[in-house]
């Protein structure tokens, strides 16, 4: 706990600056239902839910950028869940609010192959300078455990409702590999179909990170971004915290399920 809260310490009284970016756009799931963007196709049980708290800082473009997450087990295999993003720079305030519902309809309990669907919906918190009049999306996810090395495959799609921005196309690549116990190794790659792009341009991004697991209750995730395109950011830092409960409380995560 004292290595994730000094990481968002450190993080938090970096420079920014003024300009905005594109962000990735719909609902992400709280780690460890996530790589760092890439989603997996696991859900929290029946009664658990999750808290993420994180924050990454760009550099050219400069901002910051701080996300909560919450996630709740509906059933087994369904997650409901909510993204509250806030940008600060000099045109700081809230982003687009995500609710998003995901549905494992593959379990890797009886294969190693495992699969879901995700949608989403996003509204603004209030009309400002980094909020839309919203968008709907859908989209597919695949993971598959290959012995230390849990791959996930994602697509997704965001319709905009403001008929001047463009619709968001996503993909991504992400890999989780157990190095030790209670440390996960992370690395994705995404491609990105910006909404507000005035030409046929795409963001690319790759990312490195460490996550530390405190018996699979709490878990503290550090990293880099490095951009693969011209219109991608140079690099970001980024780091989160979350934890894991059900309604009696902190539970141990089984994560071999």
């Amino acid at each position: 706990m004292k290595r994730g809260v000094l990481m968002l310490t450190v993080l938090a009284f970096l420079p920014a600056g003024a300009m905005a970016a594109t962000t990735l756009e719909g609902y992400t799931s709280p780690s460890p239902y996530r790589v760092i963007s890439t989603v997996g196709a696991d859900t929290p049980d029946m009664g658990e839910y999750v808290i993420d708290f994180s924050i990454e800082q760009s550099g050219s473009p400069d901002y910051y950028r701080y996300q909560t997450r919450i996630a709740s087990g509906i059933w087994d295999n369904l997650e409901f869940g909510v993204n509250i993003p806030y940008h600060h720079g000099d045109r700081s305030s809230f982003e687009d609010v995500t609710f998003g519902a995901k549905h494992r309809v593959l379990d890797k309990r009886n294969s190693n192959f495992s699969g879901a669907y995700l949608i989403s919906m996003t509204m603004p918190l209030k009309e400002d300078v980094n909020s839309t009049q919203g968008s709907v999306g859908t989209g597919v996810i695949f993971s598959k455990r290959v012995g230390p090395v849990m791959g996930h495959f994602n697509l997704f799609y965001n319709e905009q409702l403001d008929e001047n921005l463009d619709d968001q196309w996503r993909s991504g690549i992400g890999v989780e590999f157990s190095a030790s116990r209670g440390l996960k190794v992370l690395a994705e790659v995404y491609g990105l179909k910006p909404r507000d792009s005035e030409k046929d341009a795409y963001l690319s991004e790759a990312r490195f990170a460490y996550r530390f697991e405190d018996e699979e209750v709490l878990y503290t995730t550090v990293g880099v971004g490095i951009g693969l395109s011209e219109e991608s950011s140079n690099y970001r830092f980024f780091a989160s915290v979350s934890m894991l409960f059900n309604h009696q409380g902190v539970r141990y995560h089984d994560g071999d399920r």
